[in-house]
């Protein structure tokens, strides 16, 4: 029984210790993701006080156009909700590498 203790106190210290080294990792890398909204000038993070006019966008956020083509038997297939671009008031997930923030993509509630 002893042993069983032991091997469990081992493992406990084991996985605080990586927790420790992964959050270091991170921190020093300047990478962080955070919540945001589109807003009419630019995008408002969860966790920073002011709006950033300055951000990128993966580009998959950025089609300007329905996309449609027709099927083989004639069904017209139009651009899914999701790949439509961002508008103002969409919630984001915001990625921030060193001093450039980079939104990855929009999120909803799950209901």
């Amino acid at each position: 029984m002893s042993s069983e203790n032991e091997i469990a106190d081992l493992v406990s210290v084991m996985h605080g210790n990586s927790r420790e080294i992964a959050s270091k990792v991170v921190g020093n890398t300047g990478f962080s993701m955070t919540l945001g909204t589109i807003t009419e000038t630019g995008i408002k993070l969860d966790n920073f006080k002011y709006e950033i006019s300055d951000y990128m966008v993966l580009e998959y956020l950025t089609m300007n156009k329905d996309y449609m083509t027709e099927t083989n038997n004639s069904d017209k297939v139009t651009t899914p909700d999701e790949l439509k671009p961002l508008n103002v008031g969409d919630r984001v997930v915001v990625a921030t590498i060193g001093v450039q923030n980079i939104v990855m993509g929009r999120v909803k509630v799950n209901a």
